[in-house]
């Protein structure tokens, strides 16, 4: 098997979200490769973030290349309102779906939004929205 694409492609990933202009309008520096920690969010109260809920990568190969089958779960903890957090739900939708990124020693077959889940928390007054997106790679 080739060498992991994961990195390359979270990079690539956050990257492309930071040169959106509602995310970063909206996200600032607050969109992060790093894993969300159970309860993390609490010390980002008053501020929205992105960041990694959990990333599954698969062998995913045939006799004529070495690839990886990726499944990224994305996790949105917003302080706007409904509306704001929805349309900035679509930007990042819309900024990863079908993306072209670049990520150095790997190829990028496909990226494709899967689904999503709005939710909002009373006790925190935040919106969550959790976004799954499904990735193949290649290696070069």
């Amino acid at each position: 098997m080739g060498v992991d694409a994961s990195w390359p492609l979270q990079r690539a990933i956050f990257r492309a979200l930071e040169a959106v202009p509602e995310v970063r309008a909206r996200l600032a520096d607050r969109c992060h490769a790093e894993r969300a920690m159970a309860g993390g969010d609490a010390e980002l109260v008053g501020e929205s973030v992105l960041r990694i809920e959990s990333w599954t990568a698969r062998a995913w190969h045939s006799a004529t290349f070495d690839g990886q089958e990726h499944d990224i779960r994305l996790h949105l903890v917003a302080d706007d309102g409904e509306d704001a957090t929805r349309r900035l739900g679509a930007a990042i939708v819309a900024c990863l779906h079908d993306a072209d990124l670049p990520l150095p020693g790997h190829a990028l077959i496909e990226l494709a939004f899967e689904s999503s889940e709005t939710r909002y928390d009373a006790e925190s007054r935040r919106h969550h929205c959790l976004f799954r997106f499904r990735a193949l790679t290649v290696s070069d």
